[in-house]
């Protein structure tokens, strides 16, 4: 069986299969598509970013199936690490105070305002030095998935590395965070060090964008000509979605990823990597995440 064909691909021209016993690999796993990264703590750098597209692709297979072939194809999985993180993007999550919070009717917590899968296993992430927890489930297929390739993994929910890097990233100022990947926006909003409102919203045009982003600031009684709004994620200046909330929202700015990371570079077809893009994959290391 041949390995797939990454559609986006950047690697630095030193690395070598040798190295990785000192590195992290990460996965990020979606619906739509599979990111993989090898990341070198040591020296904060990033050797190999892959894109492959899951959903509709490999003669129309399911994307469980289409993460399989990808995973069980590719030199990576057969090469050891010193960790190895995955990090699903789900719509089933919520985030809870910790104090108000029991992890034996987590469950429970889960289907209060969404439809989880019975089968699917659950999981919790600390964020915001413990104050606050993400409650998620993601699907059982993806974790056999997983477990067929890792004997020893982590697993973060990209809503727990998403709060995590923003709450620590915000301590004085009122801010929206909007979170783009595919049709789905992650709206965050903080002030001084708090989270406000953290809900994520599935949009069809840029219409349904700025009604989204315009609601969290009624919502929340922000002021639109105060409260900036920072952009993160598969968006870039020039699109629609971009210059129909400038018109609304005139404190509009793109947030970098946190850190000094090394990137590589990318191959000839691949497009050239916004600051903001990646943001839950290419965090540094941060054991406190």
């Amino acid at each position: 069986m041949a390995h797939p064909l990454p559609f986006i691909k950047y690697v630095d021209s030193a690395f070598t299969a040798d190295k990785t016993r000192n590195c992290e690999l990460r996965i990020q796993l979606s619906s739509e598509e599979l990111i993989l990264a090898v990341y070198n703590y040591l020296a904060d750098q990033f050797l190999l970013i892959e894109k492959y597209p899951v959903a509709n692709s490999y003669n129309k297979v399911k994307p469980f199936e289409a993460m399989a072939r990808i995973l069980q194809t590719h030199s990576l999985t057969r090469l050891p690490f010193k960790r190895v993180e995955i990090i699903p993007i789900t719509p089933t999550w919520t985030m809870v105070p910790s104090d108000l919070f029991d992890e034996n009717h987590l469950r429970d917590v889960l289907n209060l305002g969404i439809e989880v899968n019975s089968t699917d296993p659950l999981g919790l992430d600390l964020i915001a030095g413990g104050e606050l927890k993400i409650a998620y489930s993601w699907p059982q297929s993806w974790k056999n998935v997983v477990e067929n390739q890792f004997e020893e993994y982590t697993v973060r929910h990209f809503a727990g590395v998403l709060a995590s890097m923003l709450l620590r990233n915000n301590k004085q100022e009122t801010i929206l965070y909007a979170h783009v990947h595919g049709f789905q926006v992650d709206l965050l909003a903080i002030k001084e060090g708090k989270a406000l409102l953290f809900n994520s919203y599935f949009f069809q045009s840029p219409e349904d964008f700025l009604y989204f982003v315009t609601l969290v600031y009624e919502q929340l009684s922000l002021n639109r000509e105060m409260v900036p709004l920072y952009l993160i994620g598969e968006i870039e200046e020039g699109s629609a979605i971009y210059h129909l909330c400038y018109r609304y929202i005139r404190n509009i700015h793109f947030l970098d990823r946190p850190g000094n990371s090394s990137i590589p570079d990318g191959e000839t077809d691949s497009p050239n990597l916004q600051e903001h893009a990646l943001f839950n994959l290419l965090h540094p290391y941060d054991a406190n995440y």
